[in-house]
């Protein structure tokens, strides 16, 4: 093996370590297709080259430019999400305000679903209801154990985004202490995801 295929063969192992921490990160962003037909892009024309035993500075530097612009674009995402779910939870926090106020005036009882708006409009009439992915936030009353109250006032609520991909997750009092376990695989913390609020405190939030 000459010195110009071992410098080689280091260029594309630091590649594919940069492409794969890249692909984690983009996962959030894309979900699993996008990530995966990157790689398969990446990989099956390395496996080619490699049989071949040809060309492989060529692929290298190509490969090398093509990894630098997606992780640009990967960095721009990661701060888009981060400035978008850190509006989501200003904007669920201002809700969660509101509902204390409610909840101090009514006996201790929060808003049943269909009176939420605008009981919370009562005390903050620009207050958004909407996440920073342009889906509205699911509100929920609950009773002292947990369960929907379905049209009446509860003793608790939970308050939910669906994230940037708009597909809700479970939100009954159950399934908020599995959620980063069972649910969402531990990643509790990715950026994008469901955002949960039990009463006030996120369950489910930012990392």
């Amino acid at each position: 093996m000459n010195a110009e295929v071992r410098r080689s063969f280091r260029l594309l192992a630091g590649e594919v370590v940069v492409l794969a921490i890249l692909l984690l990160l983009s996962y959030w962003r894309w979900g699993r297709g996008v990530p995966i037909v990157m790689a398969l892009l990446f990989l099956a024309p390395l496996a080619y080259l490699l049989y071949r035993g040809e060309y492989l500075m060529n692929f290298a530097t190509i490969a090398g430019a093509a990894i630098l612009i997606f992780a640009i674009v990967v960095m721009m995402g990661y701060r888009t999400r981060l400035r978008e779910q850190a509006d989501t939870s200003a904007a669920m926090r201002r809700v969660a305000a509101a509902l204390e106020r409610y909840h101090d005036g009514h006996r201790g009882t929060y808003p049943d679903g269909a009176h939420f708006a605008n009981a919370v409009r009562r005390y903050d009439a620009g207050i958004p209801l909407n996440d920073a992915w342009g889906n509205p936030l699911r509100y929920t009353a609950v009773d002292r154990i947990g369960l929907p109250t379905g049209l009446g006032a509860g003793t608790g609520y939970i308050l939910q985004s669906f994230g940037c991909d708009g597909v809700p997750m479970p939100n009954y009092i159950g399934d908020v202490y599995n959620w980063p376990r069972r649910v969402l695989n531990f990643r509790d913390t990715v950026l994008g995801k469901d955002l949960l609020m039990l009463n006030g405190v996120f369950v489910q939030g930012p990392g």
